[in-house]
């Protein structure tokens, strides 16, 4: 493959990374949700990442990735944030809170 970069975070940060991104290949959930939320299609190499629904499973798909709709994005966003918070922070709207600023620039893209 051509034109692939390893990212490690040391160097530059992920969402440095992320800037010039064409696609994300990981293992890692949280490099496949910080990579989807920058609007970067992934490549989840785990069925246990929790991006996997709505990624690209193969590296056959590297030129041309899955890439999610926003209301896909969203659906995710909200079965992710459902299985991260307990019930007495959604109602001090903790969950919505933290979600709230990506689900608004989601939404006026």
């Amino acid at each position: 493959y051509k034109n692939i970069t390893w990212s490690d975070g040391i160097e530059t940060s992920l969402e440095e990374d992320l800037r010039t991104a064409k696609v994300c290949v990981t293992y890692s959930s949280g490099s496949a949700i910080d990579s989807i939320i920058h609007g970067v299609p992934v490549i989840t190499i785990d069925e246990g990442n929790f991006a996997y629904p709505i990624s690209s499973k193969t590296l056959e798909s590297l030129d041309e990735p899955y890439c999610a709709t926003k209301d896909e994005v969203n659906q995710w966003l909200n079965r992710l944030s459902y299985c991260q918070w307990n019930r007495p922070e959604m109602a001090k709207g903790i969950a919505f809170g933290q979600l709230y600023p990506k689900i608004k620039e989601l939404i006026e893209e």
